[in-house]
């Protein structure tokens, strides 16, 4: 018997996954990045669920954190892709040094991982698509566990 290696998992929801399964690859996002900054593909390596990648429900009265769970209620799927980290070049500083990022965006950004129970130890980073023959595997939240 072979040794499991921990995985890498990008999270996305089914919406957006279908248009990543479409083209075969997740691509850089542009999404919630500063002007300068290079748009990059984010995983991280905790194995129950990141959670930075819960989505915010907004609505005129409140603004509610939805993890997995709380989107399978609202009928949204998670879904998340797993990669080896060899398919992952950057960790937290190279990231820092290498994409643009703000001094105060990295630190914000790194204060709310740890806030939520995640961290820059946890996360790596491609600049490049990571296309679907570097996938270990794709899960969809069920609702289960």
């Amino acid at each position: 018997m072979g040794i499991q290696r921990k995985l890498f998992w990008h999270y996305t929801t089914m919406r957006h996954f279908e248009k990543i399964a479409e083209c075969r690859e997740i691509r850089p996002t542009m999404v919630l990045i500063e002007q300068r900054e290079k748009p990059s593909v984010w995983f991280g390596d905790l194995q129950d669920w990141e959670p930075t990648a819960s989505k915010i429900a907004r609505s005129y009265a409140a603004e509610e954190v939805l993890d997995h769970r709380a989107m399978f209620r609202k009928e949204i799927i998670a879904v998340r892709i797993g990669v080896s980290r060899d398919c992952l070049p950057f960790g937290w500083a190279a990231f820092n040094n290498l994409s643009g990022i703000s001094h105060n965006a990295a630190r914000h950004l790194a204060d709310t991982g740890r806030r939520e129970g995640s961290g820059p130890e946890h996360w790596r980073v491609s600049f490049s698509a990571v296309p679907a023959q570097k996938w270990t595997v794709v899960q969809l939240w069920d609702g289960d566990t």
